[in-house]
């Protein structure tokens, strides 16, 4: 049974904010925050030379064990408390031993103390780092010694703004792979005139005839409407003028940023497509790849989870003040925070689905985290303050898994493939290009689910104009049948879901599902196989509105020649199940199976074999179902895959290639 970490006695209380601890130590604790007074050992980290020595040493300073840390806790010294629950190892018994705190720093300030800008130890070796940043204010006397400042509590200051016109400014003038056009470029349909800083109102511009200028645009998450939106019945008025105080935060804060950094215009869609005009916003979703492609800056509200919320005034955290002894003797103090380790697949903008190729397609972003703002764009996919106050989980770029990852500079310049697309060979590192993207794109929520097409739509026509060739509903011929290897994630349980009612898009196409999907081939094909793999013939598909193709589609169909056999003749149909292979239902939960009936009538066609490891592949084949009355007419209904030495084998034999259309 688990204690509290606290007294080691009583039960865990979940209901309260620090899990951890009973009832009566979340008393304590709560006690000890709301009268901090820090303990002798605390108020010598600093003050004390000895202290500031070991502190760089190799050795470090011996701080207190669980018992001392409990005590001194319980009395008010905060730094002690954020010791002592901050720790995640849940056992009472942790830390019998005292901590030993170590320093990070930079070179020195003033040539005689050491710039300090984190503290940390090690729980349990190789398993937890508690580190807490260091920091004082520009005009204390601490300054002299310690460079680090701390952490903003409030974003929309000179400090902020002057540092992303730096990032800007560097960008415009040095980073080649980041587009840096000659000229002005054209501004969208609509955009706010922001004014000048203090106008209690901004207006609607809509240019009418072709204007050339700089402007913005916003990523952000509307959350749960109403608020003001331009409407066919108010679109007059919106040109009139708007007050800014009837706008949500996120706007607000989005025409505050827009000034402090010295733009006049900013695009954001609530406000600059008509909300009410289904034409319009046909129009308007239609050309968002240019709008946000074109701006010179995208400003993201990363963690806001609602329009209302605004992204300007970061969380507060807990932080501690100590006294701070200076080289020539001068009393200062310094602020000591615990570091923020922020993943960003967490945050609000890296769960929706629209706001991916907003991502994407922007030349240059900043990103308005809860704590700090970042920099991204082609030539620097991550930049932030130096500062020891945030880390960031996968911060990588270059890692598939990174949130800070950007399209390749190529999709911007053209060239990225062949010129005769729809023929060109398989290539392994586009093909894991656009099916990363996919997969990403498939784990973030949509409010419309019919917008599963439309919201990537923007990124398929920066790859179409790159690869050439046509676009089938998330599908390009030249991967055509690679592509057909999507199946549901294990990896992120769905549970029990079946198509949309609502047609989307062909049973070919992942877009006809919902939920995480992953594909195969990933590692590429497997060569010298003795059963050739299926080859697309043709493809067609039917958008809703032929002026936007890459949108909503209403009908499509597959041309496929390939390997045949009954699904009652392939290994799913093993009476032991490890003989069976992998079968993943697109609209059944992962452990169900076709009723024997409906499996009579099954059919699995070889896409092909992939690489699976060392000298092995793996058959990958889709399951099919007739179309009744509709001969040599198909739908997809899973996909099957399956290990062994001779994998393709049950799919061998000229007469069991046949030609079929799927739909």
């Amino acid at each position: 049974m688990d204690v509290c970490k606290w007294c080691g006695r009583g039960e865990p209380d979940t209901t309260f904010e620090n899990a951890h601890l009973c009832g009566d130590c979340n008393k304590k604790a709560v006690w000890a925050l709301e009268n901090p007074r820090p303990c002798d050992t605390c108020e010598s980290i600093f003050t004390n030379k000895k202290s500031l020595n070991e502190l760089v040493s190799e050795d470090g300073f011996m701080h207190l064990n669980i018992d001392g840390l409990r005590t001194t806790a319980e009395k008010g010294c905060p730094l002690c408390r954020i010791f002592l629950l901050q720790d995640p190892n849940p056992d009472w018994a942790r830390l019998q031993t005292s901590i030993t705190l170590f320093a990070e720093t930079k070179d020195s300030v003033d040539g005689f103390c050491k710039d300090i800008t984190s503290l940390y130890f090690w729980s349990e070796a190789d398993q937890f780092k508690l580190t807490v940043s260091v920091s004082a204010d520009l005009d204390d006397a601490a300054a002299t010694c310690i460079s680090q400042r701390p952490i903003e509590t409030n974003l929309a200051n000179e400090n902020t703004f002057k540092k992303a016109r730096t990032w800007l400014g560097d960008c415009l003038a040095t980073h080649t792979e980041s587009r840096n056009p000659a000229t002005k470029p054209r501004l969208p349909t609509r955009v706010i005139s922001v004014g000048n800083i203090g106008d209690s109102e901004v207006r609607l511009y809509e240019p009418g005839t072709p204007t050339y200028e700089q402007y913005i645009t916003l990523s952000y998450c509307w959350g749960k409407p109403p608020f003001l939106v331009t409407l066919k019945s108010n679109i007059d008025d919106h040109k009139s003028s708007m007050p800014v105080s009837a706008l949500p935060k996120t706007i607000q804060d989005a025409i505050a940023a827009t000034r402090g950094l010295g733009f006049r215009y900013i695009w954001i869609d609530a406000l600059c497509i008509i909300q009410d005009s289904e034409e319009d916003k046909v129009k308007e979703i239609g050309g968002m790849c240019d709008i946000y492609h074109n701006s010179t800056l995208t400003i993201a509200a990363v963690s806001a989870s609602a329009v209302s919320e605004g992204f300007l005034c970061p969380k507060a955290r807990p932080k501690v003040t100590l006294p701070y002894r200076c080289g020539d003797g001068k009393m200062g103090q310094v602020l000591i925070s615990t570091q923020k380790m922020v993943d960003l697949w967490q945050e609000t903008m890296y769960t929706r689905a629209w706001c991916l190729q907003e991502y994407l397609l922007s030349s240059r972003l900043l990103l308005f985290t809860d704590t700090e703002v970042l920099w991204s764009c082609q030539q620097e996919p991550f930049r932030h303050s130096d500062s020891t106050h945030v880390t960031y989980d996968a911060e990588i770029p270059t890692h598939a898994r990174s949130p800070f990852r950007r399209l390749p500079g190529d999709i911007f310049i053209g060239g990225y493939l062949a010129p005769d697309a729809n023929v060109a060979p398989f290539d392994l590192v586009k093909f894991k290009e656009w099916t990363s993207i996919c997969s990403n794109y498939s784990r973030r929520e949509l409010t419309v689910l019919s917008d599963r097409l439309p919201a990537l739509a923007g990124v398929a026509q920066k790859f179409q104009e790159a690869w050439g060739g046509e676009y089938y509903a998330g599908l390009w011929p030249h991967h055509f049948i690679e592509l057909l290897s999507w199946r549901r994630s294990q990896r992120l349980p769905t549970g029990f879901v079946s198509r949309p009612e609502a047609y989307r898009a062909p049973s070919w196409s992942w877009a006809s599902i919902e939920g995480t999907i992953e594909f195969h081939f990933q590692n590429g094909h497997a060569t010298k196989t003795k059963v050739p793999g299926a080859k697309l013939i043709s493809c067609t598909v039917e958008p809703a509105i032929q002026e936007f193709p890459l949108l909503e589609v209403k009908g499509g169909q597959a041309i496929v020649e390939g390997q045949m056999i009954l699904l009652s003749a392939s290994p799913i149909a093993a009476k032991s199940k490890p003989d069976r292979g992998d079968v993943y239902w697109d609209d059944h939960p992962l452990d169900s199976q076709l009723d024997e009936e409906t499996s009579k009538n099954c059919w699995c066609v070889l896409l092909g074999e992939a690489w699976a490891g060392h000298k092995s592949s793996e058959a990958i084949s889709l399951i099919l179902l007739p179309i009744p009355g509709q001969q040599d007419t198909f739908k997809r209904i899973g996909l099957h895959r399956y290990l062994s030495k001779a994998s393709s084998k049950a799919w061998a034999g000229p007469t069991k290639r046949r030609m079929i259309k799927v739909v």
